[in-house]
Order: structure tokens, then sequence, then C-alpha cells
């Protein structure tokens, strides 16, 4: 029953296919699917934070090794 979401536990508690405390429980279980995603997601934010300072120096240094190579020719 999990895998039809949140909207097919309701219909099937509305039908009375589940009783109010299957409802529940697989309402519980969405939620804790929900929540070990948001933590995956969360984990995978904070890796991606930790390296934005790093990329975004390296990315400001390419762009001006690219500047710097292309004042030198328009110099010579």
């Amino acid at each position: 029953m999990g895998t039809y979401g949140l909207e097919g536990v309701t219909r099937a508690w509305e039908l009375e296919k589940l009783t109010t405390e299957q409802a529940i429980g697989q309402i519980l279980q969405l939620i804790a699917e929900i929540e070990g995603r948001l933590r995956e997601l969360e984990r995978k934010y904070s890796r991606i934070n930790r390296k934005l300072p790093h990329l975004a120096a390296r990315v400001a240094r390419e762009e001006w090794l690219e500047n710097g190579a292309k004042d030198e020719e328009g110099d010579a």
C-alpha cells in the first residue's frame, strides 16, 4: 500500500478498504520514507555547500587565467 502514496492510502481508507489503524500505520511508513529521503537530501546539500567555496575559487582562477591570456594577446 505504501507504493500508492498518501493519496492512495487516503482513498483506500475512505472506501473502507483499510481500517483507521491500518491507514495510520501506512501513513507512518510514508512519513518514515520521506524522513529518510529528506535526510539524504540534507547530507547531499551539506556536501555541496562545503565544496562551493573551493569550486568558486577554482572558477574565479580559471576566469582570471582566461582573461589574463586574452589581455596578453591584445597587448602583443
